[in-house]
């Protein structure tokens, strides 16, 4: 039932988005507009193509009052939660394929929000991605391929592995050697099986992650998660989710 939902306002929105007709030109189709599609930016980062004030210039066109302003908005939030809970968040593969697109429409329009694009011609972009992606070697588990080389070395064997350079000893020493160089090689797999999972891929190319500029999208979410700023958090995010429960309910019911 959610998924549906979702799909359906989903739907409308991209139906509004791609249509010739002036939304604002009259009362109703204003409204329907505020609430499925909604006149006021919500991109996180804002840019030359951002548009602010626009729901201020709907109301005092039609002649909505303050209250009505407030519902709007508070309609549109339903819409949008609606959505993002039925979506879940992209993880592995596919979020480097969601990166790559968003990278290469970057790329091509970077004064245009990714965010604003009709899933359409984001569609378009994935399918870019899935080409480069194609060409692309399945990232290994380098846990796992540690492990299998500690096993191969341990497996080595003086009297067939072995080149005789004549000395009594070495035999020795190679055992002790392989067995030392097996034994590093699974502590290097047991550190990289707790190391802190690699950051996620940039939205833009032009992504400053070390903090000396202005981080990406994805990385400024990120960053604001782990200092416990929840605002631009989905919904896959307990404690935004909790706050955006918690405004809800101390928010009036709408009319």
């Amino acid at each position: 039932m959610t998924h549906d939902l979702a799909a359906a306002l989903e739907g409308m929105e991209r139906l509004i988005t791609t249509s010739s007709r002036d939304w604002g030109t009259y009362r109703v189709d204003a409204w329907l507009y505020a609430v499925l599609v909604g006149w006021d930016c919500e991109d996180t980062t804002h840019d030359d193509t951002c548009v602010h004030g626009a729901l201020e210039e709907m109301a005092s066109r039609h002649g909505w009052d303050a209250d009505a302003v407030a519902k709007a908005r508070r309609y549109r939030a339903a819409v949008r939660a609606a959505v993002s809970a039925a979506v879940a968040p992209l993880t592995g593969r596919a979020a480097l394929r969601e990166a790559v697109a968003e990278a290469i429409h970057a790329d091509r329009f970077p004064d245009h929000s990714w965010e604003r694009q009709p899933e359409a011609i984001r569609d378009d972009y994935r399918g870019t991605a899935d080409a480069v992606l194609a060409v692309l070697p399945e990232p290994a588990d380098r846990t796992v391929v540690l492990r299998e080389a500690a096993e191969a070395l341990g497996r080595m064997d003086y009297d067939t592995d072995s080149r005789d350079y004549g000395y009594d000893t070495y035999c020795d020493a190679w055992n002790g050697g392989v067995m030392d160089g097996a034994d590093l090689l699974r502590r290097m797999a047991d550190e990289t099986a707790t190391e802190t999972p690699a950051r996620t891929p940039c939205s833009v190319p032009e992504c400053d992650a070390d903090g000396t500029g202005e981080p990406c999208t994805r990385h400024e979410r990120e960053d604001a998660h782990a200092e416990g700023d929840h605002e631009l958090c989905g919904a896959e995010c307990e404690p935004a989710a909790g706050a955006r429960q918690d405004g809800a309910q101390s928010s009036p019911p709408p009319a």
